[in-house]
């Protein structure tokens, strides 16, 4: 089973590398509205991960071992959907700046 401890360096690993992504990103982007829309993607994911942070600190210590292992997947499942998502937007975005290159 894992722990917070464990949990909160995945998720902070993870912001890491959207992080760099969207630095990459911003750094190659056409014009200043596109690194506008990158920044605005990462400031969301910025709220959004305070927000988990704050549900894996708020665990209840009265968990038993399978709510425990729910709470860990419910996190992982939202944390997968939320990193997921942002990098398919700048993904898209930076696909779009390359097709508008060509």
């Amino acid at each position: 089973m894992a722990s917070i401890k464990e949990l909160k360096k995945e998720i902070d690993n993870s912001f890491a590398e959207l992080g760099m992504l969207c630095h990459v990103a911003m750094a190659t982007a056409e014009d200043a509205a596109r690194e506008d829309e990158i920044a605005g993607v990462y400031s969301d994911a910025v709220d959004r991960v305070a927000e988990v942070m704050k549900k894996v600190s708020q665990r209840s210590k009265e968990m038993n071992a399978k709510e425990v292992k729910a709470f860990f997947k419910a996190i992982r499942k939202e944390l997968t959907e939320l990193f997921s998502g942002c990098i398919d937007q700048v993904s898209k975005m930076v696909t779009l700046d390359s097709a508008a290159q060509n």
